[in-house]
């Protein structure tokens, strides 16, 4: 395979040498010569580039040349950037006219930068998206997603978006913005970034949307952010949704409208938060096909079970008295043989579940227990009071049950009478 930036190489290598040996602010006398010999190797590349796309014996050597040539210019990019960075950063020189040995360094990387533009343009089929892309071009790049990311908070905060979302989603831009930050970044993730943060500074700028939480979860299922941290938000909302359902077949019905509302949702095509990973609609399908399948089998377990017997209306019933705590306890006593059970504490209980007093509807067993031990002298003469109030009562019942069966009496006799006179 025909190496062809074995030119450019050799000046990169003069330039850096020159550079490092010489200080940077003397002219360097031969600048114009060297810019213009610089400016016709990247024109002569470019074309043995092109011709090579129709030489090349087969695709895969074709795939092999420009990979190999990628990654060289890569690499001596990354070389030329320490030198700059060592010796004034990448920041153009204040004269422009000037020629020293730090702007021919300069003209050597814009030479690099604009050949990797050209092969990824026009041989993006080949373009190795997975190698890192050159050191000098992230830090530009780092900075103006940094910027991006700090107008898309300020946006996000001031729309009706879920902050904890919004996070999320911004969070690989905060992260590669962080100058901190050691990773190196291929291609193919700065593609993605870039691609993520201008579809959100859309969707932000849209005017009247009903629910911009689910306009964004849509956008990044259709971005592919197969981040664990979007997973779990989505499952949460989802969880926390058919709960709220008040039957088993309403939480069926809310899984299956939000696994129909998953599968309507568009998918980019080769794009993905982390290449090579499942992608967050497969992920989302799985757990919502999961969750269906366990509530279908736990509703089919639930129709087998036998139905459970009907609840006593008399359970929460309570009989209403005229006495009071005190008199309760003293009507329970034991000793004088009204109530047979054995169990007083069971005895207490019951009484304090089921009946109340003159003031409480609600009676305490532990007000009951006391009231039942330390039974006071005014407790007594009320019990006393309505006890003979019920014998003053029973004997009215009694007079009455007299006065009927004496009627009676007299009516037989009569007849009897009656029965002997006509005999």
């Amino acid at each position: 395979m025909k190496y062809e930036l074995e030119a450019l190489e050799q000046f990169i290598e003069y330039a850096i040498a020159l550079n490092n040996e010489a200080p940077i602010d003397i002219l360097f006398i031969e600048f114009d010569e060297k810019k213009s010999f610089v400016q016709d190797e990247v024109v002569k590349l470019k074309k043995l580039f092109t011709s090579y796309l129709f030489e090349a014996e087969s695709e895969r050597r074709l795939e092999l040349f420009v990979l190999h040539h990628q990654t060289k210019i890569i690499s001596l990019a990354d070389r030329l950037s320490e030198c700059i960075d060592v010796n004034g950063g990448p920041t153009p020189v204040r004269h422009p006219d000037r020629k020293t040995n730090l702007d021919l360094c300069r003209l050597a990387y814009q030479s690099l930068e604009e050949l990797l533009t050209f092969i990824e343009t026009y041989f993006s089929k080949y373009f190795d998206l997975d190698q890192k892309i050159p050191d000098t071009y992230m830090l530009l790049e780092r900075r103006s997603l940094k910027e991006m990311v700090g107008t898309l908070t300020e946006k996000a905060n001031e729309t009706n978006v879920c902050s904890r979302l919004t996070e999320i989603a911004l969070f690989p831009l905060t992260d590669f913005a962080n100058e901190d930050s050691g990773k190196n970044i291929s291609y193919r993730r700065l593609i993605y970034l870039k691609g993520l943060v201008r579809d959100i500074s859309s969707l932000l700028q849209k005017e009247g949307e009903a629910d911009l939480k689910f306009e964004l979860i849509k956008l990044l299922v259709y971005r592919n952010f197969n981040s664990h941290y979007f997973l779990v938000y989505v499952t949460d909302n989802v969880r926390t949704d058919i709960h709220n359902q008040p039957t088993i077949a309403a939480q069926l019905d809310k899984l299956n409208y939000w696994l129909k509302l998953l599968y309507q949702f568009q998918v980019k095509p080769d794009s993905a938060l982390k290449y090579g990973k499942p992608s967050i609609k497969d992920q989302l399908a799985t757990w919502l096909t999961e969750e269906i399948n366990y509530l279908e089998k736990k509703k089919q377990l639930t129709l087998m079970l036998p139905p459970s017997e009907p609840l006593d209306e008399t359970e929460s019933f309570k009989v209403g008295t005229i006495c009071s705590v005190s008199q309760l306890a003293c009507i329970l006593l034991k000793e004088t043989g009204l109530i047979t059970n054995k169990n007083q504490t069971e005895l207490i209980a019951f009484f304090s579940k089921h009946y109340s007093s003159i003031r409480n509807e609600n009676i305490s067993s532990d007000s009951l227990r006391v009231k039942y031990y330390n039974i006071e002298k005014a407790t007594l003469n009320a019990v006393q009071l309505l006890l003979e109030r019920m014998i003053e009562h029973s004997k009215k019942g009694r007079w009455l049950i007299f006065y009927v069966s004496g009627d009676l009496m007299a009516d037989l006799v009569m007849e009897v009478a009656l029965e002997g006179m006509f005999l």
